[in-house]
């Protein structure tokens, strides 16, 4: 019934890469708090006019639970919005999706009770940009974005800025090439050759990512993409 603000971050799980919540900035319409919306409740975004629908009312938002904008793993921060519209646990149950899926359909209902959260580790994508990103042979670049496929809601790419400027270029890597991301030393560490990275298909966000881009980057890679990619 309206809008409610902005999309001012991502949260995710950092073993398995799904989105768990959009942090949304609701500026002037709510007192400016923070918000967390779980991408369940989410309609996939329409690129044409960027915006996501979600199945809540602005009422519903304007009275849920505020978070912080440093929240950084499962904690009580998650567990008020769980309760207050109902949502599924993703902690417990399936390792990506959780118990179960809130469809888009009518206004939600508060759950009797709040779970006791446990799992990995749950990260921002906006304080992952500018992470260093290694190869077994040394540094390649920093990490310049993520792109997330709406549609399962999961980050699928690293977007890697190589090279310095005016020579520099962007490519990416799979999620699923990364070995470790280190939070401490702000660093990711692929599993796949310096060179490979240094020398794959340029990405420009402007004309997107398609199907044949894809499989000319895993060809690149020598790398099979799998059925859940």
């Amino acid at each position: 019934d309206g809008l409610i603000g902005k999309i001012a971050d991502v949260y995710f799980d950092d073993s398995s890469w799904a989105v768990r919540y959009l942090a949304v900035d609701t500026g002037g319409w709510f007192s400016g708090r923070r918000v967390l919306l779980t991408p369940a409740c989410c309609r996939q975004p329409d690129s044409r006019t960027k915006v996501v629908t979600a199945a809540l009312t602005r009422q519903q938002v304007e009275t849920s639970p505020p978070t912080e904008a440093n929240l950084a793993r499962p904690g009580p921060e998650e567990v008020g919005p769980a309760v207050y519209y109902g949502w599924p646990d993703y902690w417990v149950g399936d390792p990506v999706y959780g118990t179960g899926s809130v469809g888009f359909g009518p206004a939600l209902q508060p759950a009797p009770v709040a779970p006791e959260p446990r799992g990995p580790g749950l990260r921002s994508a906006r304080e992952l940009v500018g992470f260093a990103v290694r190869a077994a042979e040394g540094e390649v670049g920093r990490l310049a974005d993520c792109l997330i496929e709406d549609d399962v809601w999961r980050v699928r790419y690293l977007v890697v800025e190589t090279g310095n400027w005016p020579l520099s270029r962007n490519v990416l890597l799979a999620a699923e090439w990364i070995r470790q991301i280190s939070w401490s030393e702000m660093k990711v560490l692929a599993a796949v050759e310096a060179e490979r990275i240094r020398h794959a298909p340029a990405f420009d966000p402007d004309k997107g990512l398609r199907r044949e881009d894809e499989e000319r980057l895993y060809d690149h890679y020598g790398r099979r993409k799998s059925s859940e990619s």
